[in-house]
């Protein structure tokens, strides 16, 4: 019986991969023409081949080329973004492969985005190894984890959907760089109201402005497509670019990049660059 893993530790030691993978020799091989560390075990009823990648090159190959059981990824390869690796994990979910994120990151945001990208089930190198050991071996048996602090910051995610339901309209019109006044002419209604309908808003969503509001408004909104885009915007990436990163055609990226526009408020590119800085959402 042969079962094909892939493992991806970028940023855990060698000694670290071998205690999460014991009796395990190490050979070197290619896949697609991209060569990989692959680490084998036999007994008499089981084969298991793990292939290690230090690259996005290398783990596409992998996941391309290899009938895999499950992949457990490193979030961060190489870079200081996330983006290569949650776009790993969509790739990996296209092809209906379960995923566990390996990674350092413990900010909600980024776990709910790997979430959002397909993630199964997450782990944080903070852990020990008979933790992280324990964790690995209950994936690849069929299980799914996740840390607490995500649990909670779901839950306070799902409360966040509700506001935003609610109050979207406004958030959209602010997002636009809508006032007091040009809100209450576009919805017809008293600056009066609309100042109290604001009042609420902010309190409902803990923030006491507007900058803040439309802030909170954004990132909420950023799924793990929109982090793909803004590390794209940041080095300067064009529609092609994108189309990569995602793995979808120029068209679709087109697509996709004109809806996250709209989501900003912005006519094009260099308005949604000027809105993300102005929010502290980009740096360039």
């Amino acid at each position: 019986m042969l079962r094909p893993l892939i493992s991806i530790f970028i940023e855990m030691s060698f000694a670290d991969i071998q205690a999460t993978a014991p009796r395990m020799s190490r050979v070197s091989t290619a896949i697609g023409g991209v060569p990989v560390q692959m680490w084998t075990a036999s007994d008499s009823a089981l084969t298991v081949e793990v292939y290690e990648a230090h690259s996005r090159a290398q783990a596409e190959a992998v996941i391309a080329g290899v009938e895999l059981d499950g992949c457990s990824c490193d979030l961060y390869l190489a870079s200081d973004s996330p983006a290569d690796g949650l776009a790993l994990v969509r790739l990996a979910a296209q092809k209906n492969i379960r995923t566990l994120v390996v990674s350092s990151a413990e900010e909600a945001e980024t776990i709910i985005a790997c979430a959002d990208a397909g993630a199964d089930s997450y782990l944080l190198k903070k852990n020990s190894v008979e933790h992280i050991e324990r964790g690995v071996s209950y994936f690849f048996g069929g299980g799914n984890v996740w840390p607490t602090s995500a649990i909670r910051s779901l839950t306070v995610e799902s409360a966040l959907s509700q506001v935003i339901e609610e109050h979207g309209d406004l958030l959209a019109s602010l997002t636009a760089g809508g006032s007091t006044k040009s809100i209450a002419k576009e919805f017809g209604a008293h600056e009066a109201e609309v100042d109290r309908q604001l009042r609420k808003l902010y309190q409902s969503l803990g923030v006491k402005n507007s900058t803040d509001a439309v802030r909170k408004y954004v990132r909420h909104l950023m799924g793990s497509d929109e982090a793909l885009m803004i590390k794209s915007m940041q080095e300067g990436g064009v529609t092609e670019d994108v189309a990569v990163a995602l793995g979808v055609n120029p068209s679709t990226a087109r697509s996709k990049l004109n809806r996250f526009y709209k989501k900003l408020g912005a006519a094009n590119k260099n308005e949604a660059v000027s809105r993300l800085q102005s929010l502290g959402l980009l740096h360039t």
